[in-house]
């Protein structure tokens, strides 16, 4: 009964400050009620709409932050598959140069081996165009050899038995000479690798004697020669093209590598650029970011200020409106029991304590309406 009387003075206050007499009727009394409800709920609308406004913002700076990271990822993602490419390529070309100079290492070492057992072991050292320029000389005076027999056959074949003795000198000094003059029509490479062929050269005199007695072996050796021969030419042949397709090889491998190095390099300073640029990127994120946390916590700080402030005004509308059913009941009763006040004429005691209770509660009334003025004004601050 006490918190019902203190309410009652609160309204009255406040209707008082409203600008409203004790003895103003009822229906001006709920009208103010009303436009005080309504100014409540509309500045309640109003705060709920700038709510929803900065939730939305929030939500729209969020989203481009979250944009600006996926660039990030994006442009890391790309960063990273092209460093792999270019990386996947220069391995690739690095093997490839490894096998091409292991084969001619390979084919290199073939060949020296090949030397060694021919006991050709002063042209290991040679570059490939020098063997192959000495293997050309040996080829041509094995020819040389080899149609020297042919013609000292044809000699004996046509002079007589009487004239053999006396011809061997000449033919031996025909051999020497033939022999004797190339030395003097020898090219650099013949001077070059001629050790070896005097050494050679010591072993035709016995074998032009053998073969002026016995044509079979001459042509059996002749024979046996020009298969050798021939399959030096054609080991030589083979070796001088894997050299120079190796070679080839080696140079267009060289070539590429020498072609692709500006690509790379460029491909080397656009991905030290890009990763420049997402480093910038990150520091410009990392900011924008920070900026946006920092507003996202006083976005949150405000909205929950605004939280407590509508909680704080549906409470108050919510104590009002029962303020309000409570008036209107005991404006009723008291209809009801002025209507009974008025029916019994003789009754003047109860009628002038029932103005006694209206006049209470006009009071009442008054200092609860000061009450409502004194909180509303608190929560317009």
């Amino acid at each position: 009964m006490d918190k019902l009387q203190e309410e009652l003075e609160q309204m009255s206050a406040w209707f008082s400050e409203e600008g409203l007499a004790q003895d103003s009727p009822k229906e001006a009394q709920l009208c103010v009620l009303w436009r005080a409800h309504q100014a409540t709920r509309s500045r309640l609308i109003c705060v709920t709409r700038d709510l929803d406004i900065q939730r939305s913002q929030h939500l729209a700076e969020m989203a481009e932050v979250r944009k600006s990271l996926e660039q990030i990822r994006v442009f890391t993602d790309q960063k990273d598959v092209l460093a792999q490419k270019i990386q996947d390529e220069n391995d690739l070309l690095k093997d490839r140069l490894q096998g091409l100079l292991s084969i001619q290492d390979a084919q290199t070492s073939e060949v020296a081996k090949m030397l060694y057992q021919q006991g050709l072991t002063e042209l290991i050292p040679s570059s490939p165009s020098e063997q192959v320029a000495y293997l050309l000389v040996e080829r041509a005076s094995l020819l040389e050899i080899i149609e020297t027999p042919d013609k000292l056959t044809a000699d004996r074949n046509t002079n007589s038995p009487l004239g053999t003795g006396t011809e061997m000198p000449n033919i031996y000094t025909q051999q020497s000479a033939h022999k004797g003059a190339p030395r003097h029509s020898q090219s650099p490479w013949k001077r070059l690798f001629g050790l070896h062929k005097v050494s050679q050269s010591k072993h035709i005199p016995v074998e032009v004697r053998c073969l002026t007695g016995q044509s079979s072996i001459v042509e059996r050796e002749r024979s046996r020669l020009e298969r050798d021969l021939e399959e030096g030419s054609r080991r030589l042949a083979m070796a001088h093209s894997e050299i120079r397709r190796l070679t080839d090889e080696l140079e267009s491998a060289h070539l590429t590598q020498r072609t692709y190095e500006p690509e790379l390099q460029a491909a080397q300073q656009e991905v030290e650029q890009l990763g420049q640029e997402v480093e910038k990127l990150k520091k410009y994120e990392m900011v924008e970011l920070r900026k946006a946390k920092e507003l996202n916590d006083r976005l949150d700080l405000e909205i929950r200020a605004l939280r407590s402030r509508v909680r704080t005004l549906d409470s108050e509308k919510k104590s009002l409106q029962q303020m309000v059913v409570c008036l209107q009941e005991e404006v009723e009763q008291l209809n009801s029991e002025l209507q009974q006040l008025q029916a019994v004429h003789g009754q003047a005691a109860e009628l002038a304590q029932s103005n006694t209770n209206c006049r209470m509660f006009k009071e009442k009334l008054s200092t609860e309406t000061r009450c409502f003025s004194e909180k509303e004004e608190k929560v317009s601050a």
